[in-house]
């Protein structure tokens, strides 16, 4: 009797030191997925400022573009004043170019070469001091130009295509501004 008694404590045990170790995994993997959807909420409250803040400056841009075609006669000589009210970040489209260079490279998979810059109006570019393209993959690089007159290009040769790359602009006045361009989806990769 004492046997059985002596096996039943021991499942006994066993079964609830089970049990405990079953709940605890559940609170960590709970405190785990909590954790993770507030960074979320948190990423998504810091879009959603953004968004706000860009809108701020984009309505004050109509406003002041309103007001001047109300108080002129719209031309081309007046065409850059029109561009100079509208935000520099609005005016920026990063372009990106690829032409097979018909040899292989890692994996045995085809090399491109790669031409990558902005396009903006020409009475706007002076206000870039200095453009950083950061390529944000495993085989992360960062790439600047200085140079208006390309656009602010800059070259490179590889295999595929980077979903993010943040641009930052380095302003004349001191500011900054950040882009972030998807190179896969403007190559439809």
């Amino acid at each position: 009797m004492r046997k059985i008694v002596k096996r039943y404590s021991k499942n006994l045990i066993i079964l609830r030191i089970s049990s405990i170790v079953l709940i605890l995994a559940s609170l960590i993997f709970g405190i785990y997925v909590l954790n993770k959807s507030n960074l979320e909420v948190e990423k998504v409250s810091s879009e959603n400022k953004n968004l706000k803040s860009d809108y701020i400056e984009l309505k004050g841009s109509t406003l002041k573009i309103q007001d001047f075609v109300k108080n002129n006669t719209f031309s081309t000589e007046n065409s850059d004043t029109i561009i100079s009210f509208i935000p520099l970040k609005a005016l920026i489209i990063p372009i990106v170019k690829s032409t097979p260079l018909n040899k292989k490279g890692y994996k045995n998979y085809d090399l491109y070469d790669f031409s990558l810059y902005l396009k903006l109006p020409e009475s706007r570019k002076k206000e870039i001091k200095k453009v950083n393209y950061y390529f944000t993959h495993k085989y992360a690089f960062k790439l600047n130009s200085t140079n208006p007159e390309d656009n602010f290009r800059v070259k490179f040769e590889g295999w595929g295509c980077f979903t993010d790359i943040k641009i930052s602009l380095f302003l004349v006045n001191s500011d900054s501004l950040i882009i972030h361009f998807n190179m896969c989806e403007e190559l439809n990769w």
